[in-house]
């Protein structure tokens, strides 16, 4: 009777337990990994600056944890370096949310991507110019700028090297001790 019983325990905790987890992986936060094209990103949720971030793969992953699944979220992604617009990625639903298991732990993963555009300039508004009243005249008889030696050619200014030939001397054969040359 006694087995009975611990064997109805531990079946009872059992799937207690599973119940309970059940609850639990119904309010487990999100993750949110997002391929980059441009390496790290100041990230904001919901108009929030978000610190719950880790980079990986030299920046181009970016990893945003503790989303809350039960709404939907907007994150705001700002390039770190200049002259590139933000992007704005939208994740809806619970539905986004990939449930992944590593051993004993769920985690429930969105997997998006980020593409940084370039800044379009605008086109600066051109000033008008000065009148040509407010020009000093050039009293006449006066230097204006001093005088320019004159341009040496770019082929006087560089040395020749001599030739191969003339490093070579030409050398007379010697007559060897056995009377003709080899």
């Amino acid at each position: 009777m006694q087995r009975f019983v611990t064997g109805l325990t531990a079946l009872f905790l059992l799937f207690s337990g599973q119940a309970m987890a059940q609850v639990d992986l119904d309010s487990a936060p999100g993750e949110a990994h997002i391929k980059l094209s441009l390496p790290y990103a100041k990230v904001q949720v919901n108009g929030e600056d978000w610190e719950d971030t880790e980079f990986a793969k030299n920046g181009k992953l970016l990893i945003v944890r503790g989303l809350d699944r039960s709404i939907s979220n907007e994150l705001i992604l700002e390039a770190s370096e200049d002259g590139y617009d933000s992007v704005v990625i939208q994740i809806g639903s619970k539905k986004e949310f990939r449930k992944k298991r590593k051993k004993r732990v769920v985690s429930f993963i969105a997997k998006k991507s980020a593409k940084f555009k370039k800044t379009v300039k605008k086109e600066r508004p051109k000033q008008a110019e000065k009148p040509a009243a407010a020009k000093k005249p050039v009293p006449k008889g006066k230097i204006i700028a001093p005088l320019k030696t004159p341009i040496q050619k770019k082929d006087d200014m560089i040395k020749k090297a001599p030739g191969k030939d003339a490093f070579k001397k030409k050398m007379k054969p010697t007559p060897t001790p056995g009377g003709a040359p080899k």
